[in-house]
């Protein structure tokens, strides 16, 4: 038996609803990480994700309903390659909240279902964020107490 050798998948990001200044950031981050940048079209929240990425077996649904919200998609990216993608669009400046990996679990899913999971998602981490700048705020006011004492 032979055995089958077969390339990574390559580096893809798919954006929907990005706005211009941003998306220039964006090609570039992702070119210059070894990646290609497929800009979605805003109707696309009926398309399934494996489409968008244009995977075999996947066609178009043929309906059309916007997605609201600035979305980024990745695949075919490891680990390092995906933080050194994300650090540097932060760096740069061009914040997309909404982020997420292809994965064969996800690659089936409707692009509204992915973009209310995901603003679920990070809804929660706002909230977060917030419970622990609070926490940290009153435990200096504790510390800051304890010293005048």
């Amino acid at each position: 038996m032979k055995a089958k050798i077969s390339a990574p998948p390559k580096r893809r990001a798919v954006g929907i609803n990005i706005p211009e200044e941003k998306e220039k950031t964006l090609i570039e981050t992702v070119v210059k990480g070894g990646g290609e940048y497929i800009k979605a079209p805003a109707d696309c929240a009926e398309e399934k994700l494996g489409y968008l990425f244009g995977l075999p077996g996947f066609v178009t649904c043929g309906e059309s309903e916007e997605v609201r919200e600035e979305m980024l998609i990745f695949s075919g990216y490891d680990g390092s390659s995906l933080n050194y993608t994300v650090t540097t669009l932060r760096q740069r400046g061009c914040i997309i909240p909404l982020k997420a990996i292809l994965t064969d679990h996800n690659k089936n899913w409707q692009v509204k279902y992915l973009a209310e999971e995901l603003g679920r998602e990070h809804e929660y981490m706002k909230n977060m964020d917030k419970a622990a700048k609070k926490i940290l705020e009153n435990e200096s006011e504790k510390n800051g107490k304890a010293q005048d004492q």
